[in-house]
């Protein structure tokens, strides 16, 4: 039996010392390396004496307990492998697993270890599972298919940007690649592509859980083995909506501000032939006048010529103003109680002769019933909208008819302006309320005018909540229709001012004295001439200190003029200076402003009137007549 021991020995060592595999022997008590083969010295550096000589702790790089604890676990087989790092004599660190197994050698039970190194197998795996945390970790949707195209693996990003769970795609062909799409064409670029061992990219909808479609940016790569068969298809997936969207959103923006700046330049031409037109008639027939030879009746003609390029050139200017007004949020609704029967008739009266002019019938077509024709509105805007529509009306009507009126449609009041003039082409009725559209560039426009005015009534009956639209047919007219909210009239408003529109348009007035506050120069001078020639007797005052003084040394003055914007003190302050010592004085406010609180801020400061730049002087008589004694 020692024999048969011994024999097993020597078969032992032969096959441990020429065995290929790295192999040491290990006193468990001690860590001391008892032996080593060839292999082992080749692999780590030392000789097999030198290896004798050493520990397993002088290899080994964890901590002597920590050793000795890893041989606690060393049973008698070689199922259990131990993985640690091991220390060549070069000072060189390496990945081994290490099988070790208890045996009995010379009557001593000794640790038989079996050492592989692992170090580029670790390296693989480094790089494996840095590729699982990047695939893991990436922005961006990822499935790996097999070679028929069936999903074996989808990352969360691309669970989280599809909606869809894991078991939902397993075993399945993605959309991409399944050959029923809403595009076939592109599902047999996709095919040809990648079936040639190229990769594909393109952009394409994606579907998503919630049934709805998203875009995305998309590469499909096929993958193959070492010997060049296909194993799989790699697909990654970006959603792109919002870049589409935000790309389309630029593109918009990119298109509407070229489109702006050519309406821009359009405008700003358009603004300067309404301008310098009208200039160079005043200008032009203003030295024609200063020829003595003229006879009454050219001389009327030029005055009149004057007097229409003044108009054109004032409704111009009041264009240009109304639309800063409306852009710079200046526009406020002033309610107050309105009579339509005067609001059309008033417009009638003021239209019917430049419309009998061009043979054009102006008519007023139909009225709310009598006793709702008083309402509460915003008169100033209404009588705006209508007044730029029936202009319009006349501007486009050559021939036949323009009927204005309003009727009650329920909670709403219906305004309307029909004529039977050139019509509106299809292509533009849907924007002949857009600002500029109408200001074209081309050099032979037929019609003079801002092409502001629809513009702005849009802008107007839109802040008193109500809608604008056309109806037309080219060739035959046109229909303006606008609605506001009803709200009948209850108690009269006895705010209102008291104006004859005109009635009286040459009064004459007892002799009274009445003080101009007025800084500028031809201003004063056309007020002056207004007052004098009707029997008035007229002071002036430069600022608003001259104002104040001169009406304390003249008690005989009977009524105020007073410019807003004056020298040393404005207009505001001065009324208040004199109304605090003379409290009957009527103060009537003069302003070239344009602002809607203008009127408040007169009236806030004590002003009995208001009127605005340029005077027209029925309503210069209006106010006198309300405040003087007539003749």
């Amino acid at each position: 039996m020692l024999e048969t021991l011994s024999q097993s020995e020597r078969k032992f060592r032969t096959l441990f010392e020429n065995h290929t595999a790295l192999k040491l022997l290990i006193d468990p008590e001690t860590g001391n390396i008892i032996d080593a083969n060839g292999a082992a010295s080749a692999f780590y550096g030392w000789s097999v004496d030198e290896l004798k000589r050493m520990s397993i702790f002088d290899i080994n790089t964890l901590s002597p307990s920590q050793i000795r604890n890893e041989f606690k676990k060393v049973s008698n087989s070689l199922n259990t492998p131990f993985y640690f790092i091991h220390r060549l004599k070069d000072g060189t660190l390496c990945n081994v697993e290490v099988f070790s197994s208890r045996v009995q050698l010379d009557g001593k039970e000794l640790l038989h270890s079996i050492v592989h190194d692992i170090t580029e197998r670790k390296k693989a795996e480094q790089r494996v599972n840095l590729m699982i945390r990047s695939l893991e970790r990436t922005p961006v949707g990822i499935v790996i298919t097999d070679a028929d195209g069936n999903a074996e693996y989808g990352n969360p990003k691309y669970f989280e940007i599809t909606g869809f769970k894991l078991d939902d795609i397993l075993g399945i062909k993605p959309d991409i690649l399944h050959m029923q799409s809403t595009n076939p064409e592109l599902d047999a670029q996709i095919w040809k592509t990648i079936s040639a061992g190229k990769e594909w990219k393109g952009e394409f909808e994606h579907p998503h859980s919630d049934v709805i479609k998203f875009w995305a940016y998309g590469a499909i790569s096929p993958v193959f083995d070492f010997a060049g068969k296909l194993t799989n298809y790699v697909i990654v997936i970006e959603d792109i909506t919002e870049e589409r969207q935000l790309l389309t959103d630029l593109m918009d923006a990119k298109t509407k501000a070229q489109e702006n700046d050519r309406l821009k330049t359009a405008f700003l031409a358009n603004m300067s032939h309404e301008i310098r037109t009208p200039m160079n008639g005043i200008l032009g027939f203003m030295n024609l006048l200063h020829d003595p030879e003229l006879t009454s009746e050219v001389r009327d003609e030029y005055i009149k010529i004057v007097q229409a390029s003044g108009n054109r050139l004032l409704n111009t200017i009041n264009d240009i103003i109304d639309v800063s007004k409306i852009e710079s949020g200046q526009v406020q609704i002033t309610s107050s109680q309105t009579d339509l029967d005067e609001l059309f008739k008033s417009l009638h009266q003021f239209f019917s002769a430049e419309a009998t002019a061009q043979g054009v019938l102006l008519t007023i077509d139909a009225m709310p019933e009598t006793g709702k024709r008083s309402v509460i509105t915003d008169k100033t805007k209404i009588e705006s909208v209508l007044t730029n529509l029936i202009k319009n009306a006349l501007k486009f009507t050559s021939q036949g008819s323009i009927r204005m009126g309003c009727r009650q449609k329920g909670d709403w009041l219906q305004f309307f302006v029909s004529d039977t003039g050139t019509g509106i082409p299809k292509d533009k009725v849907d924007k002949v309320f857009e600002r500029f559209v109408q200001a074209e560039t081309e050099n032979t426009r037929n019609y003079e005018g801002s092409g502001l005015g629809l513009s702005i009534s849009q802008s107007y009956i839109s802040l008193l909540g109500g809608r604008i639209w056309v109806e037309s047919t080219l060739g035959k007219g046109s229909d303006f229709y606008f609605e506001i909210p009803y709200q009948p009239a209850i108690v009269p408003d006895s705010k209102q001012p008291l104006l004859n529109n005109g009635q009286n348009k040459l009064p004459l007035f007892s002799s009274c004295t009445v003080l101009i506050a007025e800084d500028d120069e031809i201003s004063f001078k056309l007020i002056d001439k207004l007052l004098t020639s009707r029997g008035i007797k007229t002071l002036r005052a430069r600022n608003g200190v001259d104002a104040v003084k001169l009406v304390h040394d003249n008690p005989e003055i009977a009524l105020v003029f007073m410019d807003i914007k004056m020298p040393v003190m404005d207009g505001f302050m001065a009324t208040r200076s004199i109304l605090r010592h003379h409290p009957g004085l009527p103060v009537v406010a003069l302003t070239a402003y344009a602002f809607p609180d203008d009127k408040d801020k007169a009236l806030e400061a004590g002003c009995a009137n208001y009127l605005s730049k340029p005077l027209r002087k029925e309503f210069l008589y209006d106010i006198l007549s309300s405040y003087l004694q007539m003749a």
